[in-house]
Parts: structure tokens; C-alpha cells; sequence
């Protein structure tokens, strides 16, 4: 299945999941992934929580595809604060992204 689009910002369970790095067919597009994202799969991955491991190498997956895919991987966003790490549990990341 081909799968066009201008601009995607996926949440963290989009990339936990691994469904961007499935597809096939890409054309034209970015996908922008939230450096709060980025912030909370390593978190996660210092816990040793498989999720964080899981993300980290779905982000590595998915910037191996962008240039055979030819979108671009752009990740963005200013780091998350203590407050918002603290009280990630409650929405403050997801609110971020």
C-alpha cells in the first residue's frame, strides 16, 4: 500500500508500536517525532523497560527508510523539564507532543 502525506508528528506509541517503519511505499512528506519523545524512549530505555529499547530502534529504522523513501526525518522541540518529566504520568509529554 502507498501512503502519501505532507507532514506527520507521531506520538509515542506510534513509534513504540513500530508502524511507520512497515511501510512499503512513502512518497514525499517529513515525519517529525517530538524530542519529548525522544526524551521519554530513553528515559524508559535507562529503566530498562523493553519500550524504550523498542522505540529507540524503531527511530533508527525509521531514519534508515527516509532517504530510500525520499521523506525526511526531522526531529524537533524543545527538551522536556523536570516538572514535565514528573508529571509525565498525567498527560505532560503527550500534551508536549
Amino acid at each position: 500500500m502507498a501512503y502519501h502525506f505532507d507532514k506527520i508528528v507521531p506520538d509515542t506509541s506510534i513509534i513504540i508500536e513500530g508502524i511507520l517503519s512497515e511501510w512499503k511505499e512513502v512518497t514525499t512528506g517529513e515525519i517529525i517525532i517530538h524530542t519529548a519523545t525522544v526524551q521519554e524512549l530513553e528515559h524508559q530505555a535507562n529503566e530498562g523497560k523493553a519500550k524504550g529499547l523498542i522505540g529507540l530502534d524503531e527511530i533508527k529504522r525509521i531514519r534508515a527508510k527516509a532517504d530510500e523513501h525520499k521523506y525526511r526525518l526531522t526531529i524537533t522541540g524543545e527538551k522536556l523539564k523536570g516538572a514535565e518529566i514528573k508529571y509525565a504520568k498525567k498527560g505532560e509529554i503527550a500534551a508536549k507532543i
